[in-house]
């Protein structure tokens, strides 16, 4: 492609930088939770399932790959601690949920850490994920939003492998 056409193009939105999360997701609007308890070894990752409850008046249109990918989340700070670090097919799937429905979208979750303090692997203990949205026009008008942080529960597995509870 000549060098003029690559100016010529409009520049795609992107999600809000590293250090400004998206807004939350309206709870009057849109509610969110795990498809069950969802439970990750250390150093695995997890193909689970996000119910996003349409609560308003309007479809709404999530743009994926085919899924979702959450973030693990310190419940003490807040702060973004690891998730998935891998591969992911990049088609566009989209998700419409009707309002008053709930639709189930694929959510993968993984241990690997973004965080020095922590190794390169999440330790097991109880974490929190949330999961950033694209909504709306994709790709040219999107907007993006937040899971609430979704409840977590403590949890030791049998066997040799330490997990994380999700």
């Amino acid at each position: 492609m000549p060098l003029a056409a690559i100016s010529r193009r409009r520049p795609r939105p992107r999600p809000p930088a590293t250090g400004q999360p998206a807004e939350l997701l309206d709870p009057q609007e849109v509610a969110a939770e795990l498809d069950g308890p969802a439970i990750v070894k250390s150093g695995q990752s997890l193909d689970h399932g996000l119910l996003l409850s349409n609560r308003s008046g309007q479809e709404l249109q999530i743009a994926t790959n085919g899924g979702l990918t959450a973030a693990v989340v310190d419940p003490a700070t807040g702060e973004v601690v690891g998730g998935f670090a891998g591969f992911q097919t990049t088609g566009l799937v989209w998700f419409r949920v009707a309002p008053g429905a709930t639709q189930r979208i694929p959510l993968l979750t993984g241990t690997a850490s973004c965080t020095p303090r922590l190794g390169y692997m999440i330790p097991p203990e109880a974490w929190d994920i949330q999961v950033t949205l694209t909504l709306g026009d994709y790709p040219s008008s999107p907007y993006y939003r937040r899971t609430p942080r979704l409840p977590t529960h403590r949890h030791r597995l049998n066997g040799p492998a330490p997990g994380m509870s999700i």
